[in-house]
């Protein structure tokens, strides 16, 4: 469930879906230990509509991770990356 904006700096309640923005993420999660079947779910992660206009969402290597929107170049992440959470499916 969503409550509250991704950015660790920020403390915007969740309260509408017109304001900000929602990233949907497909996460691989396996099933039972030992077995090679996994299934998909969709996790929902919400940025305000201030952290929105200046960060984004992205996943790298099944890490959730906000970077500046003006980031865009793959090198560039690391060095825009402004918090790294690994987030369970509670969410």
């Amino acid at each position: 469930m969503l409550s509250k904006c991704l950015n660790p700096h920020c403390e915007a309640p969740f309260r509408y879906m017109r304001d900000g923005q929602v990233f949907h993420v497909l996460t691989a999660t396996a099933e039972q230990a030992g077995e090679n079947a996994s299934r998909q779910t969709v996790e929902h992660y919400w940025l305000c509509g201030r952290c929105s206009m200046s960060l984004k969402v992205v996943v790298e290597n099944g890490i959730v991770t906000l970077v500046r929107r003006d980031a865009s170049a793959a090198g560039d992440v690391e060095n825009g990356a402004i918090g790294r959470a690994a987030y369970s499916s509670a969410h």
